[in-house]
């Protein structure tokens, strides 16, 4: 199953030259990792809105391996193709505890089916939105998987809930009524007598809970230690995280639970018709039939689960079903609360319905199917497509690896920047940025000079954004600055003493120039 992220990986890691730059919310995610690779990340990604998403969970994965193959982007690259390599791995494990080789073996399948007809780059590019797809997957399944009574699956699945909410807040909805719904399926589970009978068996279980209900307490202290050290509390991220939901208000309101059903359709609709994610900001003024079509389906596929889940008196199919039919509410309700304007990748996660209900019709007929003579040809069948679909994943996913967006821009500016500190013997620099839409160039020269073992202060309103134990607010004996090419804020900085030009660069904003000045 991890076969081909792997192979993604080693291409990554050796295939991606070394002047590959990120811009933007990659190189912004490369920076947080470099953070988390000294333990000193408490964080999730930032928000435009000027906290940041609750926790680290996602960084602290992919830090050792970054630190481990250099620490650069193409190191970022890998490391987060490994996670969701583990994370489809672990979709597979989860699976195979219902003891069906077929099981398996169709869950793998399905898996990889998923990866082929969505776009590859999700699976590639280091985004926080991106790594919700197979995180989702791993907590659906986990939460569906309860009906068994164990334990262990339920602190699993808190970490994967955990992992959801860290990268990304408005994944709350999903992971509060998905967690409420399979806390229900374990307790009818143990009243009923389910779970681990063998003494042995106890004794396990027993041990895995322990451990992975002190994981779950570790991955929330680092963003709780951030809100009770803040002076005042009331300007720790949890609670402004809290006071931007209620109190905050953005011009044109929230979408309508109209809108918000379009929006859910587009995506359901992603990986049946292989289909990508279209413009940015997702057309909801209407439904296509299309779409129509897929949002029924789904609708029908996951209530079917439970109607013949009940009927068969398979716990399986039912909580399967109940499961995706919770986690599509649950969807519409992320859509309705999003602030804004509604972008495709705020709910992209929900892209996973229909793989998900898969999994649950598989889990349904192959329990139902008779022992036997098909035994064997079935297992050989989904051995087979099972095989063929990780050689087609594996180059799908490397297909992707050279169309990577890397930012020339960076590239450009920090070829600038490398020459105009050439001479500078203390590796201490503050950027300062004008027009201030230029962070996202800012944010790969940080990221630059950061990897390159530079300390780098920002001005204060950049803090939230790159975070970074070396890009923290403050002065530097050297200021570099990015500034539009021949403006007023261009000629005031060319005319302050030890002020000199090192080149221009082409950017969307027209050209820029980097600029070197003393500090202070």
């Amino acid at each position: 199953m991890a076969l081909p992220f792997l192979t993604v990986a080693v291409r990554a890691a050796t295939g991606v030259e070394d002047s590959f730059r990120y811009g933007g919310d990659q190189a912004v995610t490369g920076l947080a990792v470099h953070e988390a690779s000294h333990l000193e990340r408490w964080l999730g990604p930032y928000s435009r809105y000027g906290w940041s998403h609750p926790g680290p969970l996602w960084f602290y994965l992919m830090a050792p391996i970054s630190r481990l193959l250099g620490g650069d982007d193409a190191a970022l690259i890998a490391a987060n193709v490994l996670v969701n390599g583990a994370l489809a791995a672990a979709v597979v494990v989860a699976a195979s505890r219902a003891r069906r080789p077929a099981f398996t073996l169709a869950v793998a399948a399905l898996v990889l089916l998923f990866v082929l007809r969505m776009p590859p780059e999700m699976f590639v590019d280091a985004w926080s939105p991106y790594v919700l797809l197979m995180g989702t997957l791993l907590f659906l399944v986990l939460a569906a998987g309860l009906h068994t009574g164990s334990w262990p699956g339920l602190f699993a699945m808190l970490i994967a809930g955990s992992l959801l909410v860290q990268a990304h807040v408005g994944t709350a909805p999903l992971v509060a009524v998905v967690t409420a719904t399979g806390g229900i399926a374990l307790y009818l589970a143990r009243r009923g007598g389910r779970g681990a009978a063998d003494p042995a068996d106890a004794v396990r279980s027993r041990r895995w809970t322990i451990g992975l209900a002190a994981l779950l307490v570790a991955v929330w202290l680092p963003p709780l230690l951030e809100q009770v050290s803040a002076r005042p509390l009331k300007e720790g991220n949890l609670a402004r995280l809290v006071s931007f939901f209620l109190h905050h208000e953005e011009p044109g309101g929230n979408p309508t639970l109209a809108e918000a059903v379009v929006a859910v359709g587009r995506l359901i609709s992603m990986t049946p018709y292989g289909w990508d994610t279209g413009p940015l900001e997702m057309d909801v003024d209407g439904l296509p039939v299309a779409v129509a079509l897929a949002l029924t389906a789904q609708v029908l596929a996951s209530a079917g689960l439970v109607a013949l889940g009940v009927r068969w008196s398979s716990r399986p199919g039912t909580w399967w079903g109940v499961v995706t039919l919770v986690a599509l509410a649950a969807a519409i309700g992320s859509a309705v609360t999003v602030t804004g304007t509604l972008y495709w990748y705020l709910v992209v996660w929900v892209s996973v319905l229909p793989v998900a209900t898969a999994i649950g019709w598989a889990h349904l007929l192959l329990e139902r199917r008779a022992v036997g003579r098909e035994r064997r040809p079935v297992l050989v069948g989904l051995t087979v497509v099972a095989a063929a679909g990780t050689v087609a994943a594996a180059a799908s996913l490397v297909d992707v690896v050279a169309d990577l967006p890397e930012s020339t821009e960076v590239t450009d500016a920090y070829r600038l920047v490398e020459a105009g500190l050439a001479d500078v013997e203390e590796r201490t620099v503050r950027l300062d940025m004008q027009p201030h839409e230029l962070w996202p160039v800012g944010a790969g020269v940080v990221r630059g000079l950061v990897s390159d073992g530079w300390t780098v202060t920002v001005d204060p309103e950049f803090a939230n954004i790159f975070h970074d134990r070396g890009a923290a607010p403050g002065t530097a004996p050297v200021d570099l600055v990015l500034v539009s090419t021949g403006g007023a804020e261009h000629e005031r900085v060319l005319g302050e003493t030890g002020a000199r030009e090192v080149g221009t660069f082409a950017s969307q904003y027209g050209e820029v120039s980097v600029l070197v000045r003393d500090g202070g």
